[in-house]
């Protein structure tokens, strides 16, 4: 995982001797922590890492139950971590993560998430999901419960579709 310098183009290692296989989704917390899931679709568990900063890389966590496979991430105006789990698997949830010790709760799962893959935290604490098939859906925070925003047909075309998206604030 690297950080560029944009103004004279520098690389600089965030994560030295970390080994992701296929991190997916990044996202900054509070703190300026950088939290990357990595999906690690060819192996046996995905990971949550916490990059923090001027400390060791640490594994926040990792997927329960094994097979499960992290992919979007957004963090949550109380800090909490939200991960979107198995887009294309059976599990099929959005699940949220307590930043300081990793436990984890599900928030949402399977009806309207069937191929979900990215999300996004409105300004009044709503979660947006962005799924392939259905299209974006809205899902409240506090019980699970799922609104298409918006829809229009199967979003995955040929090489696929949207994975990520983010709200304006």
């Amino acid at each position: 995982m690297m950080r560029v310098n944009p103004g004279n183009g520098e690389h600089t290692d965030l994560a030295p001797g970390v080994r992701f296989t296929t991190p997916t989704g990044v996202a900054l917390d509070g703190n300026d922590n950088l939290l990357v899931t990595d999906a690690d679709i060819q192996g046996l568990a995905s990971r949550l890492h916490r990059l923090d900063q001027g400390a060791a890389p640490r594994i926040l966590a990792t997927a329960k139950p094994p097979r499960a496979v992290y992919f979007g991430i957004a963090i949550e105006g109380t800090g909490k971590i939200l991960v979107v789990n198995n887009p294309n698997g059976p599990q099929r949830e959005l699940l949220r993560f307590d930043p300081t010790n990793g436990a984890m709760a599900k928030v949402s799962s399977g009806n309207k998430l069937i191929a979900h893959s990215g999300v996004a935290v409105e300004a009044n604490g709503q979660i947006l999901v962005i799924d392939q098939v259905v299209g974006v859906v809205r899902i409240d925070p506090n019980n699970g419960s799922q609104t298409v925003v918006s829809s229009g047909g199967h979003l995955a075309g040929a090489t696929g579709g949207p994975t990520g998206l983010t709200v304006r604030r």
